[in-house]
């Protein structure tokens, strides 16, 4: 016969197993044209940019719930407890750091974005509606930007009107100013050509200053090593001797 606690056992698996079934199904391409619409989530819970999908954050939770319930002796609403405070835990914690992948996705995007734009501008500049400049500039690129594009151009063939692509745009990291004043320049009838031309000369002149940074920062980083490497070098072989020639000669 079977127990309350192999009935819990029981109950417990089969939430396990039915999270771990949801966490791992493909969203589908309706996810790629209108993403959904999360509940608000508190301040603490709301993860940084470029941190890993939910769906990752909840799965490493769920499998750090799952372990905890399958090693902890004790009563199984006891553990059902604890393993959902962990598991809680775990994936607020993971919201809280960015990704490798994310961060060198960030910094390719930043990078390639002035030069997007500036395609943009240019082809619009011509005559070319907003749409067709579009496909155009991501024919033959690869890069963060290009593929951030992609997805717009894929969003308005779906059937999505341009303000609102443009507007689900700018939840892309580094694409939230542009994006938006595009979307609202759209709505508005307002010249795009400027607006574009002058988003990437801010850009350019941000990754000018984010170098010149670098630059200094790695000066004063090579102090720390010149301090610690040539200086007991020069007292070694420029003190030293001469110290103990002068107590030589004194003996």
């Amino acid at each position: 016969m079977i127990g309350p606690a192999e009935l819990t056992d029981w109950g417990l698996a089969a939430v396990l197993a039915g999270l771990a079934g949801w966490l791992v199904t493909p969203t589908g391409e309706l996810g790629r044209v209108r993403p959904a619409r999360l509940p608000e989530l508190p301040g603490w819970a709301v993860p940084v940019p470029g941190a890993s999908p939910m769906r990752v954050r909840a799965l490493a939770g769920l499998a750090t719930a799952s372990a905890m319930a399958a090693l902890t002796p004790g009563p199984g609403w006891l553990i059902l407890f604890g393993a959902a405070l962990l598991g809680v835990a775990v994936m607020v914690a993971a919201g809280r750091l960015e990704s490798g992948g994310s961060r060198r996705w960030r910094l390719q995007r930043a990078a390639a974005m002035p030069d997007i734009l500036t395609l943009l501008a240019g082809a619009l500049e011509v005559g070319t509606p907003l749409r067709a400049a579009v496909e155009r500039v991501i024919e033959f690129g690869d890069d963060p930007c290009t593929r951030d594009l992609r997805e717009l151009a894929f969003r308005v063939s779906a059937g999505i009107p341009d303000e609102q692509a443009w507007r689900i745009l700018a939840a892309t990291p580094g694409w939230s100013e542009v994006a938006r004043d595009v979307a609202r320049a759209v709505s508005s009838g307002e010249g795009i050509v400027a607006l574009l031309e002058t988003h990437a000369e801010e850009l350019r002149t941000v990754a000018a200053e984010q170098a010149e940074k670098k630059a200094r920062k790695a000066g004063v980083s090579a102090t720390i090593p010149l301090i610690c490497c040539h200086l007991p070098a020069f007292i070694l072989i420029g003190v030293v001797p001469i110290v103990a020639g002068t107590i030589f000669k004194a003996l």
